[in-house]
């Protein structure tokens, strides 16, 4: 039998045993080559113990790390699993995002959502994206501007101007009225006065050639009496339909006069006057309105109407804002025929009944006329006004606009381009929508912003009265044509409409000025901006300064020359006449006459502290900061 080979761990281990160090349990003391060893073997039994304890610890040893081994191999194999099913989650997903971004709806979506995305909303940092959004953006606001282009041209501002220059020098002699019985002179004037130029009866030959007959007669209507007179002779007589203003111009309805009233104490009178001045009636205002009735008991012409007051409401009246105030729409009125003699004889009974006293304030003649030709309505004001210090103010007022907006085939093409024009108003709402949900308040930090809320604001204001305009002028129409005797008062409709026109050339204006937010790109461009940004704080500082030198000056005119010069009779027109005089256009020798040693002392002073010091000193802000923002931009 061959013996067993010892381990080196064995042999170490026993060594290494100190010597009378006690065995372990389990363990025998027997020295080698007692009689208990094994025969044969040559090793004692604790050798051989020894050896099969290594040898077990080695075969745990291996089974451990077999364990290890498996537990490791699973443990990959699991992570090889994990990986495979979060590589298919992926793959998964990246299909149905294809597959998602690939459909229509991700196409349509995205291509809605671009036609919105701005400059603002770009936050990506890339300069070319930048640019293309920049172009997009200007591509569209040039259509937008387009729209507002034609709708400019197709107001017919032109035909307006001749329109209502035709109708002032109709009533060019009204304005040169300035006494009370010069008023009346001209309303029964027969030659040019105020009813002869409103009812035009007749045409303008003289009816003596008895070869030519009237176009309204009949050759049985025209004969030679018994007392041998030609029965058709004289000028021929218009149609009643065809009475019209110019020939051409429809009068709507009958002509109203009406009169404010002041009472008799609206003004105190020195203790010392008293017993000799009875009456004062000072100037008006609303609430020195005489509200009681007055005049004779007995009238055959005029109306009651004329005699009494009617207030604002009853009379569904606008205030007017006239020369020397602003008047209420309250007062007496009186409503003319439809006839020239039946107008005349009105006129003459309220001349002769005083209808017009030292109580007047305002005297205004309203009536509208209509050229179907041009599809334009005119509303005329023929106004005098009294001042309390004596004599008369006359002014007129003559309002062309369109209310009948959609009647030829070219109006019809302007109702679409106002369509299209609605729509862009709805894209920028939309637009400046999404810009203010994606920068909060960030979006509030930029000017042009805010130039986009009053380009929107103001459209819909404006989209706002020509829809109201067009609804109400049906109902203002159809009772005037049924009753024509009756006053038609289109003065609320006119307001509306030339308001409408002023609120478009806002619009207009500003349209036209945001093109450079979408030019800043450009070098060029950007400097302009730039220059007003940068010189902005000095500008404003400047401008204080500005207003004290220049408010002292036009204290100092209104003072001097507005007694005896009507540009300075007010501070109003004296600033007018400042900011006229800075620009070249002044009058110096009526300042010269009204002020003969101050008159030119004044223009000079004024002339080098304006035009010479603060002037130059305004472009001297402007060239600093032009030549700064230059100098970084190169």
């Amino acid at each position: 039998m061959s013996s067993r080979p010892v381990s080196s761990k064995s042999v170490l281990s026993v060594a290494s045993a100190r010597p009378g160090s006690r065995p372990a349990s389990g363990q025998s003391m027997l020295a080698p080559g007692s009689p208990s060893s094994r025969p044969g073997s040559g090793k004692s039994v604790l050798a051989w113990e020894m050896d099969e304890q290594s040898e077990d610890n080695d075969r745990n040893t291996e089974q451990q790390i077999e364990t290890e081994s498996d537990q490791s191999e699973d443990q990959n194999q699991h992570s090889e699993d994990t990986e495979d099913v979060v590589d298919d989650d992926i793959e998964n997903l990246l299909t149905n995002s294809i597959r998602q971004d690939t459909g229509c709806w991700y196409w349509v979506t995205s291509r809605m959502s671009s036609l919105w995305e701005t400059k603002l909303m770009n936050n990506s940092g890339e300069r070319e994206l930048e640019i293309k959004t920049t172009i997009r953006e200007l591509t569209i606001y040039l259509m937008f501007l387009a729209i507002v282009a034609f709708l400019v041209a197709k107001s017919d501002m032109t035909t307006r101007h001749i329109f209502t220059e035709g109708l002032k020098n109709q009533f060019s002699d009204f304005n040169d009225i300035d006494q009370v019985p010069a008023l009346w002179n001209y309303l029964l004037d027969g030659d040019g006065g105020f009813v002869d130029s409103l009812y035009q009866e007749h045409y303008y030959n003289d009816g003596q050639d008895i070869r030519f007959m009237c176009p309204e007669l009949k050759p049985e209507d025209c004969y030679i009496d018994t007392r041998g007179r030609y029965t058709c002779r004289g000028p021929c007589k218009r149609r009643l339909e065809d009475r019209n203003v110019l020939w051409e111009n429809k009068l709507l309805g009958v002509p109203r006069i009406r009169q404010i009233r002041v009472r008799n104490d609206t003004c105190n009178i020195q203790e010392a006057f008293k017993s000799t001045i009875a009456v004062c009636y000072g100037h008006y205002a609303k609430e020195s309105e005489d509200k009681d009735s007055f005049g004779p008991e007995e009238r055959r012409f005029s109306s009651g109407d004329a005699w009494r007051y009617q207030s604002a409401n009853e009379l569904s009246g606008a205030d007017y804002w006239g020369k020397i105030g602003v008047y209420g729409g309250s007062g007496s009125i009186q409503t003319l025929g439809l006839e020239k003699k039946v107008a005349k004889a009105i006129i003459r009974e309220l001349r002769e009944a005083l209808w017009i006293s030292r109580a007047t304030r305002l005297v205004m003649f309203d009536f509208t006329v209509y050229n179907a030709n041009v599809n334009l309505f005119c509303i005329v004001k023929l106004v005098v006004e009294f001042p309390p210090t004596g004599g008369l103010v006359a002014s007129s007022s003559f309002t062309t606009v369109k209310l009948l907006r959609y009647v030829t085939n070219m109006d019809y093409i302007v109702l679409g381009v106002e369509g299209v024009f609605v729509f862009f108003i709805l894209y920028y709402i939309v637009e400046e929508t999404l810009e203010l949900s994606s920068e909060g308040l960030k979006y509030f930090h930029d000017s042009w912003n805010y130039l986009d809320i009053v380009v929107i604001l103001v459209s819909l204001c404006n989209i706002g009265i020509a829809l109201y305009v067009y609804l109400q002028i049906g109902n203002h129409l159809k009772p005037l044509l049924a009753e024509p005797e009756t006053f038609g008062d289109f003065t609320l409709l006119g307001n509306l409409a030339s308001y409408q026109d002023w609120i478009f050339s806002i619009n207009v204006f500003i349209s036209f000025l945001k093109i450079f937010k979408y030019i800043s790109f450009n070098k060029t461009m950007n400097i302009l901006s730039n220059t007003l940004t940068r010189c902005l704080p000095d500008l404003c500082t400047f401008s204080f300064m500005y207003f004290i030198v220049e408010m002292a000056f036009i204290q100092l005119a209104c003072l001097l020359f507005g007694q005896k010069i009507e540009n300075f009779a007010t501070i109003t027109d004296s600033s007018y006449t400042m900011l006229r005089c800075l620009l070249g256009d002044f009058d110096f020798p009526a300042m010269s006459s009204a002020q003969p040693i101050l008159g030119p002392l004044y223009f000079f002073l004024y002339i080098f502290f304006s035009f010479f010091i603060l002037l130059n000193m305004f472009l001297a802000i402007i060239n600093d900061c032009y030549s700064e923002v230059k100098a970084e931009l190169e």
